[in-house]
């Protein structure tokens, strides 16, 4: 895609992707760099060896950095976007997404960035906050509950139908879990499965 990039330039656009060990990072990266753009892609060190992005022919630069969890990733970020003259930001998770949308005053003279405004991300990162406006606005959602403790969910166990399906309350709380959300056919099960995969059960 030939065009004229932020610092006045006529040839390829620039873009850094997040997150490379995610699975749809590399859909990205494919489809960006099928159109001539020159995809640099960022992964953590605790994932160098699983990042899959890394690994694709249009991957043009393998930039190694901290977690968007850390501090110092939104210093990294913005030393790697003057450094590249990037044109364009693309967060690839929920957690780079808010990093990037809580520092936008320091990251937005330095590239562009398409991502929606804090207070929506973090909407979109809460089931719980997602349910209440679907039900605010009529519409159809799961039956829901969230219990506050575990031996609320043993009491919940005896007077539910079954199947169920358990998942985190938010995408912080999925993060910390052990395991995926996960379908319990009877009662029995319940209890043992939500200690197991280990959810957070109240947002943070």
């Amino acid at each position: 895609m030939a065009a004229i990039a932020r610092d006045g330039r006529e040839n390829n656009l620039k873009a850094l992707v997040t997150d490379a060990s995610n699975d749809f990072t590399l859909d990205i990266v494919r489809c960006l760099g099928k159109r001539g753009i020159d995809v640099y892609v960022r992964g953590k060190p605790s994932t160098h060896g699983l990042d899959v992005s890394f690994h694709s022919r249009y991957c043009k630069e393998k930039i190694i950095g901290p977690d968007p969890k850390k501090d110092e990733y939104v210093e990294f970020l913005a030393q790697t976007l003057r450094s590249r003259n990037i044109d364009i930001l693309i967060p690839a998770s929920y957690f780079s997404t808010e990093k990037i949308a809580r520092n936008r005053t320091k990251l937005d003279p330095l590239t562009h960035i398409e991502i929606a405004k804090l207070e929506s991300i973090k909407l979109a990162g809460s089931k719980k906050r997602t349910y209440e406006l679907a039900k605010a606005l009529g519409v159809p959602y799961p039956k829901t509950i969230y219990p506050r403790d575990f031996d609320e969910v043993k009491e919940i166990s005896r007077n539910i139908k079954y199947p169920v399906v358990i998942k985190p309350i938010s995408a912080r709380a999925e993060a910390k879990a052990t395991g995926k959300p996960v379908t319990i056919e009877k009662e029995e099960t319940l209890p043992d499965a939500t200690t197991r995969i280990q959810y957070t059960l109240l947002e943070d």
